[in-house]
This record gives structure tokens, sequence and C-alpha cells, in this order.
């Protein structure tokens, strides 16, 4: 039975549907509970990995700039027409734009080994982080609804306990 105006409910009727989402209220704030419980578990596996795939990401786009200005640099430093001029500040910080490149480098190897070690860890561990967390804001938006039809009901029996006192007031 759907009943979309509360007011029309018997007070036992209202008190059962009272009962009711009292009860769908606990299981659902047991089912967040689980449900925040998995997602920490979850969370430990999923976020270091998440954090690799970003390094990556963000480590490749820095190499491959930094592989640009480097071949910039030594067509600059050692091109066809500076064989007699080599500019000693050219020179140094080619070596460090070098340095900076082989640490890119090793950087990136890194990261794809351990996503390639990963490899089908991390879609599965991605795709329950997404289920999990969708899965907890419809649960809490679930709770926030009981909760807001609970003190519905609440405000409803309010309004009659004062209606019965008024009536009551009148008699006497």
């Amino acid at each position: 039975m759907i009943v979309t105006d509360i007011s029309v409910l018997s007070a036992d009727e209202r008190l059962k549907l009272k009962n009711r989402y009292e009860a769908n209220l606990e299981t659902l704030r047991e089912r967040l509970r689980i449900n925040e419980r998995q997602l920490k578990l979850n969370n430990k596996d999923y976020i270091p990995l998440r954090r690799v795939k970003n390094s990556l990401e963000r480590d490749k786009k820095q190499l491959r700039r930094r592989e640009a200005i480097v071949a910039k640099q030594q067509v600059l430093v050692y091109g066809v027409n500076n064989k007699m001029n080599l500019d000693p500040e050219r020179i140094k910080k080619l070596e460090e734009d070098t340095q900076q490149l082989e640490g890119l480098q090793k950087s990136v190897t890194s990261c794809e080994e351990i996503m390639y070690r990963n490899r089908d860890r991390y879609p599965t561990l991605e795709n329950m982080y997404n289920i999990l967390t969708t899965q907890g804001k419809n649960i809490k938006a679930d709770i926030e609804e009981l909760e807001a039809r609970i003190a519905e009901l609440g405000k409803i029996e309010m309004d009659n306990t004062v209606i019965l006192d008024n009536k009551n007031d009148e008699e006497n």
C-alpha cells in the first residue's frame, strides 16, 4: 500500500508506518557501515595505485617536454655551426636538464613496472571504488529521505496531539 498523503492514515497505521521506517532506517545504517568498511579495505590497495597511475601520466608529459628541451639545447650547443663556440653556461644547463631527463625516465619506468604488475588488479579496484562510492551516496540519500519521512510522521502526530488537546479543552 503506497500512501502519498500520510495525514489520511489512522494513528495505528501511522505508528506501524513509523516503526517500519525506523526498521528500514536501521537496516540502511547497517548497510552504510558495511559499505564504508568495504570501501576502506578497497582504498588500502586502490589509492596507492591511483597515485602511481597519476604520477605516471604526469611524468610522461614532463618527460616528453624535457626531451624536446634537451634536444633543442643539444642542437644549440653541439650544432654544426657551433664547433668553435661552446658556451659553458649552455653546457652546464644541458647537463642539468639531462640529469632531470634521466630522473624522469627512471620514474616513468618504475611507475610502468608497478602498473604492469597490477594490470589485472587496478581495473577491478577502480570499479569497486566507483561502485562502493556510488552505493554509499545512494544509501545516504535513502537515509535522509527516511529521516525526513519519520520527521513528517512525528510532525503529524504532534499536530494531532495539539488538536486533541484543544478539543478536550473546549469540552471542559
